[in-house]
Protein backbone atom coordinates (compact mmCIF):
# COMPACT_ATOMS: atom_id res chain seq x y z
CA UNK A 1 0.00 0.00 0.00
CA UNK A 2 3.01 2.23 0.15
CA UNK A 3 2.15 4.22 -2.97
CA UNK A 4 -1.10 5.31 -1.29
CA UNK A 5 0.22 5.98 2.22
CA UNK A 6 0.51 9.70 1.45
CA UNK A 7 -3.28 9.88 1.19
CA UNK A 8 -5.85 10.26 3.95
CA UNK A 9 -8.95 8.09 3.74
CA UNK A 10 -11.01 11.09 2.66
CA UNK A 11 -8.63 11.55 -0.30
CA UNK A 12 -9.12 7.92 -1.29
CA UNK A 13 -12.89 8.39 -1.18
CA UNK A 14 -12.62 11.39 -3.50
CA UNK A 15 -10.59 9.47 -6.10
CA UNK A 16 -12.72 6.32 -5.68
CA UNK A 17 -10.03 3.96 -4.44
CA UNK A 18 -11.63 3.43 -1.04
CA UNK A 19 -13.81 0.65 -2.47
CA UNK A 20 -10.76 -1.43 -3.34
CA UNK A 21 -9.16 -0.88 0.04
CA UNK A 22 -12.43 -1.82 1.76
CA UNK A 23 -12.31 -5.12 -0.16
CA UNK A 24 -8.82 -5.61 1.30
CA UNK A 25 -10.16 -5.04 4.82
CA UNK A 26 -9.19 -1.41 5.33
CA UNK A 27 -11.49 1.26 6.73
CA UNK A 28 -11.01 4.89 7.69
CA UNK A 29 -9.82 4.05 11.19
CA UNK A 30 -7.22 1.49 10.15
CA UNK A 31 -6.03 3.56 7.18
CA UNK A 32 -5.56 6.71 9.22
CA UNK A 33 -3.56 4.79 11.84
CA UNK A 34 -6.22 4.68 14.54
CA UNK A 35 -7.17 1.01 14.23
CA UNK A 36 -5.57 -2.35 13.47
CA UNK A 37 -4.37 -3.08 9.96
CA UNK A 38 -6.33 -5.79 8.13
CA UNK A 39 -5.12 -9.37 7.86
CA UNK A 40 -4.59 -8.94 4.11
CA UNK A 41 -1.67 -6.61 4.82
CA UNK A 42 0.34 -9.56 6.16
CA UNK A 43 -0.58 -12.06 3.44
CA UNK A 44 1.25 -13.05 0.28
CA UNK A 45 -0.57 -12.65 -3.02
CA UNK A 46 -1.42 -16.34 -3.28
CA UNK A 47 -2.99 -16.21 0.19
CA UNK A 48 -5.39 -13.41 -0.83
CA UNK A 49 -8.86 -14.33 -1.97
CA UNK A 50 -9.73 -13.78 -5.63
CA UNK A 51 -11.80 -10.75 -4.56
CA UNK A 52 -8.80 -9.31 -2.69
CA UNK A 53 -6.46 -9.94 -5.64
CA UNK A 54 -8.92 -8.22 -7.96
CA UNK A 55 -9.20 -5.23 -5.62
CA UNK A 56 -5.41 -5.02 -5.30
CA UNK A 57 -5.08 -5.13 -9.09
CA UNK A 58 -7.42 -2.14 -9.34
CA UNK A 59 -4.98 -0.08 -7.29
CA UNK A 60 -1.97 -1.13 -9.40
CA UNK A 61 -0.72 -4.12 -7.45
CA UNK A 62 0.31 -7.43 -8.95
CA UNK A 63 1.86 -10.53 -7.42
CA UNK A 64 5.52 -9.50 -7.32
CA UNK A 65 4.81 -5.96 -6.14
CA UNK A 66 2.38 -7.14 -3.46
CA UNK A 67 4.89 -9.72 -2.26
CA UNK A 68 7.59 -7.06 -1.95
CA UNK A 69 9.93 -8.49 -4.55
CA UNK A 70 12.76 -6.27 -5.74
CA UNK A 71 12.22 -4.92 -9.27
CA UNK A 72 15.12 -6.93 -10.78
CA UNK A 73 13.45 -10.09 -9.48
CA UNK A 74 10.00 -9.42 -10.98
CA UNK A 75 8.68 -12.13 -13.23
CA UNK A 76 7.71 -10.26 -16.38
CA UNK A 77 4.59 -11.67 -18.00
CA UNK A 78 3.92 -10.62 -21.57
Amino acid sequence: MNHYFGYWWSDLEIIGNDQYLIALGWDESSWDGEGPVPESDDLYWDELTLEEQTAASQICYFKDLWNGKSIPDWEIQI
